[in-house]
């Protein structure tokens, strides 16, 4: 495992046990997510479906409320998700696991249902991906942050002159551009935006420690949090930036 993907299973692992109550906005993207596949694949009902990426299972239990009798396989770097995942889905359902690197990882199955929630920003070749995975699926659907998410930290750093660092997202533009050059049926995209509010910039911060994205280069550099830890705690509102993008990618099921 490449050292980058190393340290963000290291730092989802350690989250683990605290991420389900820190990661709201991934808790409310995911069930938007569900609804958004259920409309977009209706009237179809997926038999089998692989999370991709499942981190504590928001999606697969969003997913299970549409869709009961759905046969999962639970995927992801950090073993400690997947058990919890596991554990989280359903007491007693039988739930098959799939650990690795999504980008790397073989297999020779294919899934009526191939999902993903706040997975693509972190993959090193994303539109490859999408490739990748949409041979082994009927209908593919992912949420993913994209450029233009928080801005208000940006912001800030630039009141204090310091170097913004966050970690560079997909456009909507880019979006668009896979489905196009991958020649992909029934391309769909949607945006939405979320909003959180804080006590102060350090709780942002803070919280983002606690869902394991804080390793990234982007939002946190111990410098910086030394100074925004002097400023006196005050609402901070961020926005984040959701697509979530669906496509057909086999025949219908019959």
């Amino acid at each position: 495992m490449k050292s980058e993907k190393t340290a963000i299973c290291n730092a989802f692992s350690r989250a683990a046990s605290d991420y389900d109550s820190v990661a709201t906005i991934q808790q409310q993207v995911a069930h938007d997510l569900a609804s958004f596949i259920f409309n977009f694949i209706a009237p179809q009902t997926p038999r089998t479906c692989i999370d991709l990426g499942c981190g504590t299972g928001f999606l697969s239990q969003s997913l299970l409320g549409l869709y009961p009798t759905l046969q999962l396989t639970l995927n992801d770097l950090s073993s400690a998700m997947i058990q919890k995942a596991t554990n989280a889905v359903l007491p007693g359902k039988r739930i098959e696991t799939l650990e690795g690197d999504l980008e790397t990882i073989q297999t020779d199955r294919t899934w009526d249902l191939v999902g993903s929630n706040f997975v693509w920003q972190w993959l090193e070749n994303p539109q490859q991906a999408l490739k990748r995975w949409s041979a082994h699926s009927t209908d593919l659907a992912l949420a993913l942050p994209l450029e233009g998410s928080f801005q208000e930290w940006k912001a800030l750093y630039s009141q204090l002159a310091l170097p913004s660092r966050l970690r560079k997202l997909p456009t909507l533009e880019e979006l668009h551009q896979w489905g196009q050059a991958l020649d992909l049926a029934h391309f769909e995209i949607q945006e939405k935006n979320y909003t959180q509010t804080f006590h102060s910039a350090l709780d942002f911060a803070r919280q983002l420690k606690g869902t394991g994205a804080s390793l990234s280069p982007s939002l946190i550099a111990s410098s910086s949090l030394r100074i925004i830890q002097k400023m006196k705690p005050a609402p901070f509102l961020v926005t984040w930036k959701v697509a979530f993008l669906a496509c057909h990618s086999r025949s219908p099921r019959l």
